[in-house]
């Protein structure tokens, strides 16, 4: 019988050889035959045979309308998503007693790397691939490390708050550049920045000089309230309100100095009026170079003696064409 299995074989291979063109179209059609039986196994194996690298993957259930939604992306124009506000996440974290665990991630996040550096050491800062995720998403997973800690409840930012050790930093420069940055993204075209600090700033890359400019650039209100105790410690806490006052000036803005907390909701709620009150004026400027530079101008108001005396709030100027 094997004798006979070697003829059949010798005389396959003559036949193929008498007939390379029918060999070759033979050889091809078993390849991609074989080939596209593979990729297929390897993707319905990805996807539906072999389990997600987490602790019981059957248990898992997305909050949503859609599938595939919002992460990345953003809130659909039809009104399905699976869009939720930070709120409504820990309201039903709390009150959802169906789930054993429910952790959420950053919605419309997509290639965005995030700069880091060990703490504690010298090591030049990298850029890695990260996302923003609650305190409880690897334990949501049943994911262990194998060395160290992943985050925990503690480490969300509402939770970690009472925890945290103050090692007497602020960078308010640098928070006033970013949120001017942000207020560029602004759903609507008057836009409005409250700041509410002691004006104090020991650690900020940016000067100064760079937040009047990004201001003056910007089609942005800056209110800020100065909140400082009446015994002045250190000096930028004494040049603080100074410092806020300046940037608010270049928009027109108010200023406030308050000694005490509980004066916010009035200062809040004159900065509403304000902003319910305010008038728009436009002038067509006799200066018709276009150069780029930053103008000055000043309003007056022109009243007759039987008014009360107001005053005027606007813009310090603006920067001319290029």
């Amino acid at each position: 019988m094997f004798s006979a299995l070697l003829q059949d074989l010798r005389f396959a291979l003559r036949q193929l050889r008498k007939t390379p063109g029918f060999t070759t179209t033979a050889i091809l059609t078993l390849a991609l035959g074989i080939g596209a039986n593979a990729a297929v196994f390897t993707l319905v194996n990805a996807v539906l045979l072999k389990d997600l690298p987490v602790a019981k993957p059957e248990n898992l259930v997305k909050l949503g309308d859609l599938n595939m939604c919002c992460v990345g992306f953003g809130h659909r124009d039809d009104g399905n998503y699976s869009l939720f506000s930070t709120a409504v996440y820990e309201h039903l974290k709390k009150n959802a007693p169906e789930f054993e665990e429910l952790a959420a991630m950053q919605a419309g996040f997509t290639y965005r790397p995030v700069v880091i550096r060990r703490g504690g050491t010298q090591e030049n800062a990298r850029s890695v691939m990260g996302e923003f995720v609650s305190g409880n998403y690897f334990r949501t997973f049943g994911l262990s490390p194998a060395i160290g800690r992943l985050f925990q409840d503690a480490d969300d930012i509402q939770s970690s708050l009472p925890f945290a050790v103050p090692k007497g930093y602020t960078s308010l420069l640098d928070a006033v550049v970013l949120a001017v940055n942000n207020m560029k993204k602004a759903r609507y075209r008057r836009r409005a920045l409250v700041i509410i600090s002691d004006g104090g700033d020991n650690r900020s890359r940016y000067t100064e000089k760079d937040v009047k400019s990004s201001i003056k650039e910007s089609d942005l209100l800056v209110y800020s309230i100065a909140v400082c105790d009446r015994e002045v410690r250190t000096q930028e806490e004494r040049l603080g309100p100074e410092l806020l006052a300046e940037i608010s000036g270049v928009t027109g803005a108010s200023a406030y100095l308050l000694d005490n907390p509980n004066s916010l909701p009035k200062a809040t709620e004159h900065i509403a009026v304000q902003l319910r009150n305010q008038y728009i004026l436009a002038y067509s400027s006799n200066n018709s170079r276009a150069d780029g530079k930053w103008r000055k101008i000043k309003v007056r108001l022109a009243l007759p003696r039987s008014i009360p005396t107001l005053y005027v709030q606007a813009r310090t100027g603006y920067y001319g064409p290029k």
